[in-house]
């Protein structure tokens, strides 16, 4: 495993069987065009998104923009779903439609991307920690505690309405 810059081989958007991903590219990270971006809607601006190589290992399907980890005991590419009790490693493709069990994808895990929110307004620079739902939420304490500490993961780049299940633009802290 490693740091590729460049192109990645594959784009944001797209999952692909085992078959077809060369197993020198297993859990190998890259820099690709800012992952909050939709070039068909938005202007590309020119930040980069570091993501990495990963397998769904979960036993389910994973959706856009969902906290993920590492497996446990597992090797440094396998994804399992995220529980909020534990940091997230990183945020599944927001550019896919779902992530079926056993496909590759791009997990960003610095930088621009976009993730699901729970329910509650967050607003523009809020602090966002995961939480149970696969979801993230802003953090809320004026004094936030150790575990929301723990489970911080960025911080918002827009302002939402209250509505759960939505996509939000975040960026996301270094999770290497």
């Amino acid at each position: 495993m490693g740091l590729q810059i460049g192109f990645a081989p594959y784009p944001k958007g797209t999952v692909t069987a085992s078959a077809k991903v060369n197993p020198s590219n297993y859990g190998m990270v890259y820099m690709v065009k800012n992952m909050q971006v939709d070039e068909q809607t938005q202007p590309p601006d020119g930040r980069m998104t570091m993501v990495r190589l990963v397998k769904n290992a979960s036993g389910s399907a994973i959706t856009p923009g969902t906290p993920v980890k590492f497996k446990t005991g597992g090797l440094g590419y396998l994804i399992a779903g995220e529980t909020g009790a534990e940091s997230a490693d990183g945020f599944s493709d927001p550019h896919v439609t779902t992530i079926a069990n056993g496909e590759w994808f791009l997990m960003a895990i610095s930088g621009p991307t976009k993730a699901q929110k729970a329910a509650g307004t967050i607003t523009l620079g809020d602090q966002l920690s995961t939480v149970a739902s696969g979801q993230v939420q802003k953090i809320t304490a004026a004094t936030p505690t150790v575990l929301q500490l723990s489970l911080m993961c960025g911080k918002a780049e827009e302002t939402s309405s209250a509505a759960a299940n939505t996509l939000i633009k975040i960026d996301v802290r270094n999770l290497i």
